[in-house]
């Protein structure tokens, strides 16, 4: 048997060094993975409630980063021929991978909308282009990589992304119409739909939503610099166009009452306009104005339907009243994608019945007269 060179010890020493590292990096990484996870769900969840996030989730956040930071610097600072896996290989587990944090996610602009499909961004990564088209059934060893975990990751972006776009755009929004939007953005027949221009694979609904999450995360993994900005930014633009009429309609209505508040003088330092009646609650309003002492404003749920653009359920809402003497007039009706929003409606469209409204004024304002008289006289 030869005698081995010197060199060759060195380089095996070497080795075995960086893998020693590398082991410790990612086992730093996986011990800390739940904790982070935890944290980032839970300011997730605030975000979509339109809470205040808690410091103390931030601060679990940065405490946890000061512990991997070891482990980044590692990864961040070795060397591309250790972290690139050779394309000829067969694409296995992604345990190095590095998820990226989420950048600035601003709100919608009409400009925002594309009339045409928006370039598709590319895979930076062969094993991760390649996997993100691999069904599991074609895997022919333990250790290659399918998209399903590649869809579990890009699934959870695509859920953050919605999320914060319309957090953004739609302040006043009612939390459950916001999680109606963001269902009808990531929903299969959604996503199947835009795989559909221009997918490499053609099949079941379901099959090419997966795909399309797990495309969304290959692109945001394979880039660990630019991917995520380079997929929130054409998501943007390809729900814009889904959107694109509610979105008008909050960008002219803030830009509307912003000017407003401007000639008025109200205007304050964040841009935002001041408080008006137009803030109240329809329903505050509604019974604000015709309700008093023995009168009785309530809300009936009428025939509900199915939104022909969102598959979704409607439902149709009446404002009625009991006084003087009548019994379930009908003020108006509601109909929206949650009963909230359909009574809330409802009692707008009783308050915009100047008629219907001018008659409970009177028949109000003469009853309260009448109350006051009699206790002058006892």
């Amino acid at each position: 048997m030869s005698k081995r060179q010197f060199s060759e010890f060195s380089a095996d020493v070497g080795a075995n060094a960086n893998t020693n590292n590398a082991n410790e990096a990612i086992s730093a990484i996986i011990k800390h993975a739940e904790e982070l996870l935890k944290a980032a769900c839970a300011l997730k969840q605030e975000l979509a409630s339109g809470k205040q996030p808690k410091n103390s989730n931030a601060g679990s956040i940065s405490k946890i980063s000061r512990d991997l930071l070891p482990a980044v610097t590692y990864f961040a600072g070795s060397s591309p021929a250790q972290q690139t896996v050779s394309s000829n290989k067969a694409p296995k587990l992604d345990e190095s991978l590095r998820l990226p944090s989420p950048t600035g996610l601003t709100a919608w602009t009409p400009s925002d909308k594309s009339f045409d499909m928006p370039p598709l961004p590319l895979i930076n990564d062969p094993v991760l282009d390649k996997a993100a088209f691999t069904h599991s059934g074609m895997i022919s060893k333990p250790g290659d990589m399918s998209y399903e975990r590649l869809e579990w990751v890009g699934d959870a972006y695509l859920e953050l992304f919605a999320t914060i776009f319309i957090y953004h755009t739609f302040p006043k929004l009612p939390a459950g119409r916001c999680s109606q939007y963001r269902e009808s953005l990531v929903k299969n027949e959604t996503l199947s739909n835009i795989a559909g221009h221009g997918a490499k694979a053609k099949t079941h609904k379901k099959v090419l939503g997966d795909i399309f999450e797990a495309y969304i995360a290959a692109v945001i993994l394979g880039d660990p610099e630019s991917g995520l900005v380079r997929a929130s930014s054409w998501m943007k633009a390809l729900w814009g166009r889904d959107l694109a009429k509610e979105i008008k309609s909050e960008y002219n209505s803030r830009q509307n009452a912003q000017q407003a508040a401007i000639q008025a003088g109200t205007d304050n330092s964040a841009g935002l306009p001041a408080p008006t009646t137009e803030d109240v609650h329809p329903k505050t309003r509604l019974s604000k104005k015709i309700g008093t002492k023995g009168v009785r404003i309530y809300y009936l749920d009428e025939n509900d339907s199915v939104d022909k653009k969102s598959k979704q359920r409607k439902f149709t809402v009446g404002a009625y009243v009991d006084a003087w003497g009548e019994s379930k007039v009908q003020l108006g009706t509601g109909t929206a994608l949650s009963k909230t929003e359909a009574g809330a409606k409802a009692a707008q469209n009783a308050l915009e019945n100047k008629k219907l409204m001018k008659k409970y004024e009177q028949k109000k304002q003469e009853w309260e007269e009448a109350m006051r008289a009699q206790l002058q006289y006892d």
